[in-house]
């Protein structure tokens, strides 16, 4: 599993398979998080986009926990979408 160093607050960036994860979970995750992060997306081959987060805050610790709570929350959605 890879570091994550956010001491420069960097953009986040992860790949996506729609197969598996909704894109309107996606929007519904970038909507929730606009305060905290701006989201951009850009297609990619096969069904796939890739995801890049620039945090909107700046402790390092907050930075950290966003990102992590911003994928959980881009998961759950997708799970009640997916489970009906």
């Amino acid at each position: 599993m890879s570091s994550f160093d956010c001491s420069h607050h960097p953009e986040i960036s992860r790949s996506i398979n729609l197969a598996l994860y909704s894109r309107s979970a996606l929007a519904e995750t970038q909507a929730a998080f606009r305060q905290f992060c701006q989201v951009q997306t850009k297609p990619l081959d096969q069904g796939r986009f890739l995801v890049t987060i620039s945090p909107l805050i700046s402790d390092t610790q907050d930075v950290k926990k966003m990102i992590l709570e911003f994928w959980n929350y881009f998961l759950d959605k997708t799970c009640q979408e997916k489970l009906g």
